[in-house]
């Protein structure tokens, strides 16, 4: 008997509807189990220009924080166009939701963040797994004004992430390399500095009674200080190194030694108040050239403004790690899921399911983080432990 065309037509438009309805189904930040509807469906690589950007509308301008936006930010970048997918909430829509050219995040500015999409090994298993909590993470990228030669480049870092001429927000997770030669730096009359150590100016330098406290009572984002004077000086930030340097003497001869943290250099001059800080410079935007080496730096703990990708305890999809929440500062399994951008190596990688067959990326079609494949694949297939990335309502 022969079908006529038109009923078959009809026939594939309702499977295809059906299909798009159950792809739509599972919330954002849930993992694919086995038995749910679109395990095993085709999935096409995302472009490889796709990245993670931020709104930068929160309270801090210039630097992310938590009330700034973040999307997965399709071609063409810099811009929230059609179809990008919000990884936090915007007002009344939620993480995995779809920009449309009708809401008010339309063509909004976005600016890189470099992020990495990796996860929390709970279980002690060899590799990731579907107990595995998931997070984007910020990842730091050090930089300095001159030619760095490609052989003598590291294996694993990316140099020049973003074409020339062009602006790239790092998110105040950025920290410049100083390329001035130490030898080249001024001392200061009557001070004296080690050779290759930069020399502070005692001017700058004020007095700060010792803390008698217990830096154990400290709120989690502070810590203290402890010179080898046994001066003891409680500051807002994380360390970097828990000795102190000397790094020369002042008019009088009195050693000056410096603590380095994430945020400053705090000076004290041993046997004495003084003390001072120096903020490190830190950029939201960065032009990258031709001349400016990179180096992308991963983190290996789980920090405030991390992004939640799967549930975790009460937490939920979409949701920013703040301060003193369980998870803050646990340290994060390898290997990296997701770079931003690509490396040879990530264990996954961004795929989509062309809902629609159009083969275009669109309103209809579902974004997993996809272990299916090596991302040098072009294509995968939903597999137990990918992560929807768009949720019912995107």
């Amino acid at each position: 008997m022969k079908i006529p065309n038109r009923s078959i037509a009809v026939v594939f438009s309702l499977i295809l509807l059906f299909y798009q309805t159950e792809a739509s189904d599972y919330p954002f930040g849930s993992k694919v189990m086995s038995n749910d509807s679109d395990l095993g469906r085709l999935l096409k690589n995302m472009p490889d220009s796709t990245i993670i950007s931020i709104w930068d509308i929160g309270t801090d301008i210039g630097s992310y924080d938590v009330g700034d936006v973040v999307y997965l930010d399709t071609p063409p970048i810099g811009t929230a166009n059609a179809n990008d997918v919000r990884l936090t909430s915007f007002n009344r829509y939620q993480a995995g939701t779809k920009v449309k050219p009708y809401h008010g995040d339309i063509n909004a500015p976005l600016n890189q963040l470099l992020a990495e999409i990796r996860f929390l090994n709970l279980n002690g298993s060899q590799s990731y797994d579907i107990h595995d909590p998931v997070y984007i993470v910020q990842a730091t990228m050090l930089y300095q004004n001159e030619t760095i030669p490609s052989d003598k480049a590291q294996k694993d870092e990316t140099s020049n992430p973003g074409p020339a001429g062009s602006s790239i927000a790092q998110a105040s997770n950025v920290a410049e390399i100083n390329s001035t030669n130490p030898e080249d730096v001024e001392t200061p009359v009557g001070s004296s500095c080690d050779k290759g150590k930069p020399c502070p100016t005692q001017n700058d330098f004020y007095e700060h009674l010792s803390y008698t406290g217990s830096c154990e009572g400290l709120p989690q984002t502070s810590v203290c200080l402890i010179y080898s004077d046994n001066y003891v000086w409680p500051v807002s930030d994380r360390l970097l190194s828990n000795s102190p340097s000397l790094v020369g003497f002042d008019n009088n001869g009195f050693p000056i030694e410096v603590i380095s943290c994430y945020n400053a250099e705090y000076y004290h001059i041993l046997g004495t108040l003084l003390v001072k800080n120096e903020k490190k410079k830190k950029t939201l935007f960065i032009q990258s050239a031709p001349d400016m080496g990179a180096s992308i730096i991963g983190s290996s703990l789980i920090r405030t403004n991390d992004i939640r990708l799967t549930p975790v305890n009460e937490m939920q999809p979409g949701s920013k790690v703040l301060n003193f929440e369980p998870d803050l500062n646990k340290l994060i399994a390898l290997p990296v899921l997701v770079s931003f951008p690509k490396r040879t190596g990530d264990y996954a990688c961004l795929r989509v399911f062309d809902a629609n067959g159009n083969g275009l990326y669109d309103d209809e079609d579902s974004v997993y983080i996809d272990i299916s494949l090596p991302f040098e694949s072009s294509f995968g297939t939903v597999t137990i432990n990918d992560i929807r990335l768009t949720g019912s309502s995107s």
